[in-house]
């Protein structure tokens, strides 16, 4: 974990794949690998790693929620639709799930559900920043300015707000000018 988070792909993948001769069942090893292989922009190994991992449990919320992203990162967006909706049927109240729905309702023009599903994740996990920051970029490009701004200001009055999403909020909002 620590080389993938350094940066170091191709060494995090050394590791996982030593991980995976002690554990070769463990859902988390496949999904670790699969998250590496995303990381550095090859989503076919990406993809046939994470189905390994659903080989393993098919049911498992986490793997179908990595798979969906992995697909859509592919542009594959109704297979990606289909593995979401295979996790929220096994975890409705996961927020990384239902923020995963509003981005691939979002990719298909949905973008009335999409802000459901953002809203859905924003309450499901409040220290979740990525739902409320995509709830405004939509507010945004749906000319919803004050929901926009509403939602940015909430989200930039948290005191936990990491550095990242802070400057990504900072920058929308000043995007809206007075």
């Amino acid at each position: 974990v620590a080389q993938f988070r350094l940066g170091r792909i191709e060494a995090a993948l050394e590791d996982y794949r030593r991980a995976q001769q002690l554990d070769p069942r463990g859902v988390w090893v496949h999904v670790a690998v699969a998250e590496a292989y995303a990381q550095s922009g090859r989503l076919e190994e990406a993809l046939m790693e994470i189905r390994k991992a659903l080989a393993e449990q098919p049911r498992d919320p986490w793997a179908l929620q990595h798979e969906g992203s992995i697909l859509l990162a592919m542009n594959r967006v109704r297979e990606a639709m289909l593995a979401t909706r295979r996790g929220l049927d096994q975890d409705p109240n996961s927020a990384d799930l239902r923020l995963l729905l509003g981005r691939v309702l979002l990719r298909l023009g949905n973008q009335a559900e999409a802000a459901t599903a953002f809203e859905t994740a924003a309450r499901l996990a409040p220290a979740m920043a990525e739902p409320a920051l995509d709830l405004a970029e939509l507010s945004l490009n749906m000319g919803k300015r004050d929901e926009a701004r509403a939602v940015l200001t909430r989200l930039l009055a948290r005191e936990d707000l990491a550095e990242a999403p802070r400057a990504k909020a900072a920058a929308l909002l000043a995007s809206l000018g007075k």
